[in-house]
């Protein structure tokens, strides 16, 4: 009783603090929007953030992510300001955001846009890097008609640099041994748990997809700075730079601080220039693509698992819940207002059971009627590939991890580990296999056939799904396959992909599709709509949610363990060894590079 009374005052007591804050949120995006425009804006925007694709629909991922920049929110409201003759110019923060190369160009790309439309783009930083890499921001700046860098500032342009850590000498010394199935040699996130170093298929594969976005990174850098790109790599050899060094080798066109950059630009403007933020300008403006056809928009971020769409605050990273998307999917096509579906997918990968139930509904919108457009952003692999084979069009930024077209299964056997603590296991079964699972007894050598011949089906119809989606024969996809990961760009030559770009192609894809016009205005809609509030509440308090059968006490436990032992266990969760089965296409963690 008192447990259910306790959940009941925080579930109310919940309501009214979170009601009263989205009324004051809602009151100034209504004030915002309700107040006229400058005659001349010049709009500012602070690029030196961690962008990301989309919040859960759950009170907790929506109050841990209120303050994160949706890529998206950027995108649109710099296209509707490249069209507003009040605009005058653009003047952005910079310095060491940390992006995947694809947002890099997803933003990079708007800024380009924009510029086009006439505007002056002004790029500032205080430093790039703060005495660390920043390769990736200023790519980025390099889009921008001038960069200005503080006096004192930094500019960390250096070049790519991949660190791997590999543990099975550390696993040999606490007697823990591993057990993994994988196919085939360049699929290797599990390389770190059974190697002392890389392999060679892993060394190649790495090499590659560095050598592909940094050389992507110096055609930017040479494009927008007026150099060659041998002129662009001799510097960046050079590099990192400081203040005045960057000015002389011509990389930033002047050294200030904000209030001079700001000063100069307005000045420019002329009289009655006002500075306006980006967000605050969509928020007055209106965010373009409201009016037309119907379009669904469905999310799908971070690493995939059953259940629901969520946030780990532990871990820091969003996951991809196979019902929640399952379930947008289903929503869109049962709605006759919509006529088409972009899914925008970000995503490593993850488990085979929710990837295959999320490519289903892909089909059933197909079959339907509702053409499907699949657009990946920094990380469209493994699994996250997988979602994406069944759409009509599949679209990737240059520098999108694509592909890896295998998978691996497995698990760790803890019993000498165990025995050396002095604890000692016995185990009593009821069948020849009830112990297959376990985590402290090894595979039988019957049991380790039979593992191996489920991943090999596993693989031959992530394999066959390719050949039926992608129309290519066995023998290409084959070689496009091998657990290898792919630059978008490569991608779009191996037949993976249909285009490149980001969310406007993925539009130019979707009037392409319904016979549009190619100027036709869209209505996109993100699906799942926004829940009312006491809705979300009680689903978090009370696990009301439809697709939530997992009692709060395993979550909660869950929590708490990896609270304990994160430090431990975030190379295995990267790795996808921390999931629910023993096999599927997991994860595909690339390395960061130190952008």
């Amino acid at each position: 009783m008192r447990s259910w009374v306790s959940k009941t005052l925080m579930f109310l007591g919940g309501v009214f603090v979170v009601s009263a804050l989205i009324a004051l949120v809602a009151g100034g995006l209504y004030w915002h929007k309700k107040t006229a425009l400058p005659e001349r804006i010049i709009l500012e925007v602070n690029l030196d953030r961690q962008f990301i694709e989309h919040a859960p629909n759950d009170p907790a991922a929506l109050a841990l992510l209120a303050q994160k920049p949706r890529l998206r929110d950027t995108v649109e409201a710099l296209e509707a300001a490249a069209d507003d003759e009040r605009v005058v110019a653009l003047i952005a923060r910079l310095g060491s955001a940390p992006m995947g190369l694809g947002a890099f160009q997803e933003l990079r790309d708007a800024i380009i846009r924009f510029s086009a439309s006439g505007k002056r783009t002004v790029a500032f930083a205080e430093t790039f890097g703060d005495m660390g890499p920043a390769n990736g921001s200023y790519y980025l700046a390099a889009a921008f008609d001038e960069i200005y860098l503080q006096p004192t500032g930094f500019l960390g342009l250096t070049g790519l640099n991949y660190e791997q850590y590999f543990v099975r000498e550390a696993l040999d010394r606490i007697g823990v041994e591993t057990r993994f199935e994988r196919r085939d040699d360049y699929k290797t996130a599990v390389n770190p748990f059974i190697e002392t170093a890389y392999t060679e298929a892993h060394r190649e594969s790495l090499e590659h997809i560095m050598d592909a976005q940094f050389g992507q990174i110096l055609q930017g850098v040479a494009e927008g700075r007026g150099m060659s790109v041998l002129e662009a790599r001799r510097l960046v050899n050079q590099g990192p730079f400081l203040w005045e060094e960057a000015l002389e080798a011509g990389l930033v066109d002047g050294l200030m601080y904000r209030d001079e950059v700001h000063a100069m630009v307005k000045e420019d403007a002329g009289p009655g220039a006002e500075l306006l933020f980006l967000s605050r300008y969509l928020s007055r403006a209106g965010r373009p693509h409201s009016t037309g056809t119907g379009v669904a928009l469905i999310y799908g971020a971070g690493p995939i698992y059953r259940g629901a769409s969520g946030y780990d605050p532990l871990l820091g990273q969003q996951r991809m819940g196979g019902a929640t998307v399952a379930a947008a999917f289903r929503e869109a096509i049962e709605d006759d207002a919509i006529e088409a579906i972009v899914f925008r997918i970000d995503s490593p990968g993850g488990w085979i059971v929710p990837s295959a139930a999320i490519a289903r509904e892909v089909e059933r919108a197909r079959e339907e009627g509702k053409p499907v457009i699949a657009t990946l952003g920094s990380v469209g692999a493994s699994g996250g590939y997988s979602i994406a084979l069944p759409a009509d069009v599949i679209v990737a930024q240059p520098g999108t991890l694509t592909g890896s077209i295998g998978v691996f299964g497995g698990k760790v056997v803890t019993l000498e580990f165990w025995e050396r603590l002095g604890v000692r296991w016995d185990w009593l079964r009821t069948s020849t296999n009830a112990n297959v699972f376990s985590m402290v007894q090894d595979f039988s050598p019957a049991q380790e056939r039979r593992f191996a011949s489920m991943i090999d089906t596993m693989h031959e119809d992530f394999l066959d799904r390719v050949v039926r989606s992608r129309g290519l024969s066995m023998s290409a996809a084959q070689a496009a396959a091998q657990g290898r990961v792919w630059t978008g760009r490569d991608a779009l030559d191996l037949g993976l992909v249909d285009a490149l770009g980001g969310y406007p192609e993925a539009l130019r894809q979707v009037r392409l599709a319904l016979g549009l016009a190619e100027d036709a205005p869209l209505d996109l809609q993100v699906i799942p709509r926004p829940k009312p509030l006491e809705r979300l509440l009680a689903e978090q308090f009370f696990s009301e949610g439809p697709d939530n059968s997992e009692p709060q006490a395993a979550g909660q436990t869950h929590a708490e363990l990896l609270r304990a032992l994160r430090p431990w266990l975030q190379g295995a969760h990267d790795a996808g060894l921390m999931g629910e089965g023993a096999g599927g296409q997991a994860m595909t963690p690339i390395p960061a590079p130190l952008w």
